[in-house]
């Protein structure tokens, strides 16, 4: 699978059911273990990098300004 449709397929199995913890997991801590990076990045914790995007109210356009 191409890492283009990542956000969309676990917004999709979000949608058909999916814990929203593990959608969640499924595009930040997982790839991280993956990666071998999950001593660095794919959680909140101390000592992490984060790149947070805090959202108000829910979107469903992909299309953000930043």
């Amino acid at each position: 699978m191409n890492s283009r449709y990542l956000m969309f397929e676990a917004q999709q199995a979000h949608y058909y059911g999916l814990n929203p913890a593990l959608a969640l997991a499924s595009v930040t801590s997982t790839p991280a273990k993956a990666a071998g990076m999950d001593h660095r990045v794919g959680t909140i914790a101390e000592g992490q990098f984060l790149a947070l995007l805090v959202c108000i109210k829910a979107s469903y356009s992909w299309q953000y300004r930043i």
